[in-house]
């Protein structure tokens, strides 16, 4: 899912964890018009996802070895975050993303 590269940062949660490899591929110049036919036809997103998954399965690749990018994020983000982030807002004060592999806040 890709929306959230072109959602308004300015939202209901403030910090928005993004893999640096989504980051790249949403700012590569040569990349704009596929990354924003995704944003526009999610089932496009979903039919060129699948067909890389089942190429890497057909590269020798095994699906039960792939780690999908919400278990990255279930790391990263969790309730507690979130609650906090929205109490900070609800106060008017800024809370620093917590530290991870992932970015933030974006």
């Amino acid at each position: 899912d890709i929306f959230h590269y072109t959602y308004n940062p300015i939202s209901v949660l403030t910090v928005l964890f993004k893999l640096p490899s989504d980051v790249a591929f949403f700012e590569d110049p040569t990349m704009q018009d596929v990354f924003n036919e995704f944003v526009r036809r999610q089932e496009d997103w979903e039919a060129a996802y699948a067909a890389a998954h089942e190429k890497m399965n057909l590269l020798g690749y095994n699906k039960d070895d792939v780690i999908g990018c919400t278990k990255i994020l279930d790391d990263v983000v969790s309730l507690e975050v979130i609650l906090s982030l929205l109490l900070c807002q609800a106060r008017g004060s800024h809370l620093d993303a917590p530290a991870s592999g992932a970015t933030g806040p974006l």
